[in-house]
């Protein structure tokens, strides 16, 4: 019996499905309570009127983060003289968060690309402490935290890495990894303490 890894596809056909449910739900809602009160047309206008403001801030909210995400590339590139397509904001994929720890399994990071995570909030005088594994063990890496300032703090080296970032400026920080090979793609796992 053969392992199958996850495929990037599967994953994100997955949530672009939930997006679409989600955004159209309550459309659907909406289109049902206005048939079902169809006597009593005031309360047809005005529940029509509330699904369609939902709908309104919904898609707005959907509108400002895909936005924010990529003003987080650009800026990230711009200021690392990167090519933004080599950046690639991962959100929420491969990650787990359990209260102060956040678990990343990042499989099949491209040569010469750039896995961001979302961010996290922290104050001035943190402490953030970092375990990367990547494999294969002889790839070299980049991993570390990218702060409000675009001020990207970071270690490099190969297999395991470890690190302890103190926070200098409250805001959203961003965990990165970059695979710095020219050819093989990288497996990186790792563990953030905040």
């Amino acid at each position: 019996m053969k392992n199958r890894k996850p495929t990037g596809f599967s994953h994100n056909w997955l949530k672009k499905i939930r997006a679409r449910v989600f955004l159209m739900l309550p459309s659907i809602l909406g289109a049902l309570l206005c048939m079902m009160s169809l006597t009593s047309t005031s309360w047809a206008f005005f529940s029509c009127k509330i699904q369609s403001s939902y709908m309104l801030v919904v898609s707005e909210n959907w509108q400002a983060q895909n936005a924010l995400e990529e003003e987080i590339i650009e800026e990230f590139a711009r200021a690392y003289d990167l090519d933004p397509d080599d950046v690639v904001m991962m959100g929420e994929e491969g990650i787990e968060m359990i209260g102060d720890f956040i678990t990343i399994n990042w499989p099949g990071i491209p040569a010469g690309r750039t896995y961001m995570s979302s961010g996290f909030s922290q104050v001035e005088g943190d402490t953030v402490s970092i375990m990367t594994v990547g494999s294969p063990s002889d790839i070299k890496y980049q991993m570390g935290i990218k702060d409000p300032h675009q001020v990207m703090r970071y270690v490099e080296g190969n297999g395991t890495l470890q690190h302890d970032f103190s926070i200098k400026i409250k805001g959203r920080h961003y965990f990165f990894v970059t695979n710095l090979d020219s050819s093989r793609v990288l497996d990186a796992q790792a563990t953030i303490i905040r």
